[in-house]
């Protein structure tokens, strides 16, 4: 059996795999106390509308929506073979060039907890509509107490089709 209460090192479990449900754009994930890293697995994921990635993270007092500190962006081959277009989110981690009903998105979303009620986001993911794109994120963002939940979500529309697996690993500070 896993429990968060271990005494040192770290340890896992898959806490969710889940097919996305076709009558909304998000999906709210509880996180198990002591989690000290949650690992996003993203497989065909898509919507009916725009296909932009979000998550938003929350502590018991519900659900963040400003204060991120987050960079995003695509790089892809074009006239100069190392082209590339950057953003930045305050109101989510977000993905960025996703833009289309179209596109197929395959990847890994992290977030760490270094220390404290920071949590760091990384993700890479690569988009079906888009020949020799890879889309990015990283950053960070700071609670006020102990992660609870997140929101994974789509900028608008509905998702229709992929799948979700969250892998929560277990540890101590």
């Amino acid at each position: 059996a896993v429990t968060p209460a271990k005494s040192s090192g770290f340890q896992r479990r898959i806490s969710t795999s889940l097919t996305l449900p076709t009558n909304t754009g998000e999906v709210t994930h509880n996180v198990t106390t002591g989690v000290k890293k949650i690992e996003i697995i993203l497989s065909d994921v898509s919507s009916n509308s725009n296909s932009q990635l979000h998550i938003q993270i929350g502590d018991s007092g519900g659900i963040e929506t400003s204060n991120y500190n987050h960079a995003m962006g695509f790089h892809r081959t074009g006239t100069s073979g190392q082209e590339a277009s950057v953003s930045n989110s305050t109101g989510a981690f977000a993905s960025y060039g996703l833009d289309s009903a179209s596109y197929h998105i395959f990847g890994v979303w992290i977030l760490n907890n270094p220390h404290s009620n920071t949590w760091v986001s990384d993700f890479t993911v690569w988009g079906s509509d888009a020949t020799n794109h890879q889309f990015w994120g990283t950053g960070y963002k700071t609670l006020s107490n102990t992660l609870a939940q997140i929101i994974f979500f789509i900028e608008s529309g509905n998702f229709d089709d992929g799948y979700l697996t969250i892998i929560e690993t277990m540890g101590d500070d």
